[in-house]
């Protein structure tokens, strides 16, 4: 009977150290991993003394802390705690693949855009050379053709008057 009685006792004065612990250390911030075990801690000793809002926020903050359990602290706090970290991990991953890949459609289409407006530089560029081109076989063609040493309007050779029909070249 009295073992019963002192255990009480005792539990209440150790339940005690612990709520005060806990009121004496609000709004944990996440420095490291080895936060990790502090909230596993925390969220057990809230369980023992019944604290629930306790032991969610031990759970908001070992979530927001991104910390990898290991399997001895998924079995301390629980499946349902361990449950709603890996989601949180999850929903996390998730959210950086989507993010990734929305970044990569967006790159994707920036480059599609460039290669479009290179290829339609690249058909200017050879409409302009293909004109170029023309325009020197017509002046190459038209140098050929033109000879001063005779005359354009009646083709007797002169040099800068024609003798024969008395019109200068020009």
């Amino acid at each position: 009977m009295i073992l019963p009685i002192a255990h009480k006792y005792c539990m209440e004065t150790i339940e005690a150290d612990i709520m005060h612990a806990l009121n004496r250390s609000p709004g944990f911030e996440v420095h490291n991993a080895f936060d990790a075990e502090m909230y596993v801690d925390l969220m057990v000793a809230s369980r023992i003394i019944g604290s629930e809002v306790r032991y969610q926020e031990a759970l908001q903050h070992l979530i927001s802390s991104e910390a990898e359990l290991t399997l001895d602290q998924a079995k301390r706090i629980g499946i349902e705690a361990a449950h709603a970290v890996l989601t949180a991990a999850l929903s996390a991953a998730k959210a950086q693949l989507t993010k990734a890949n929305t970044a990569l459609i967006d790159t994707k289409s920036e480059l599609t855009a460039s290669i479009t407006t290179l290829t339609k530089a690249n058909n200017t560029l050879t409409a302009n050379n293909a004109a170029l081109t023309t325009n020197n076989t017509t002046l190459t063609t038209s140098v050929a053709n033109s000879d001063n040493r005779r005359c354009r309007h009646c083709s007797y050779s002169t040099n800068w008057s024609c003798a024969s029909c008395r019109r200068t070249q020009v």
